[in-house]
């Protein structure tokens, strides 16, 4: 059984700053002493473990993308991009959507600036036949790693569109 998410989501986002997650599964308040870096860890882990991966969604817009991933906790890519826009979002944490350029298929992703630079930021698990990565707050350069072994132009995208992005890793997360 799924954990619970509580208060609707929609109300969840708006009334409520996600700090950690309960032991119901459910977001709770966070008591101001964390940091951008923490709550955003803190919405990665909630959307990662929380929203199961089926390959579909409606991606017409985040919003309505964001909502059917936080009442249904099912979707894809998008969901999962979308979940944590809503969710970061709320926390006044700056993010923009990262879209794949090239490549077979669409892919989703967060960039995301805790306050130390804009990072890669991808809460959507992978298929276990593609390397192991830790995809909170990782630069252009880990992401070029990792596109590199597991191909499929895995998070090429046009840097053109987005703000410069850090170059030094987050550590500690």
């Amino acid at each position: 059984s799924r954990p619970s998410l509580g208060h609707s989501p929609v109300e969840q986002h708006r009334h409520v700053r996600p700090g950690q997650i309960g032991a119901g599964g459910e977001l709770v308040p966070a008591d101001g002493q964390e940091t951008q870096l923490e709550q955003a860890r803190a919405v990665f882990d909630f959307v990662h473990d929380n929203i199961r991966y089926t390959g579909s969604s409606d991606k017409s817009d985040w919003k309505s993308g964001a909502y059917l991933g936080l009442t249904t906790q099912q979707g894809d890519c998008f969901t999962y991009y979308a979940a944590s826009r809503a969710l970061l979002t709320a926390l006044d944490i700056d993010n923009l959507e990262v879209e794949r350029a090239g490549g077979e298929t669409h892919h989703f992703w967060n960039l995301v600036n805790c306050g130390d630079g804009w990072y890669h930021f991808d809460a959507c698990p992978r298929s276990s036949k593609l390397p192991e990565f830790f995809s909170f707050m990782f630069t252009d350069q880990q992401a070029e790693e990792f596109t590199a072994e597991a191909g499929r132009c895995y998070y090429d995208f046009d840097s053109s569109l987005l703000p410069r992005r850090a170059e030094k890793p987050v550590t500690g997360n």
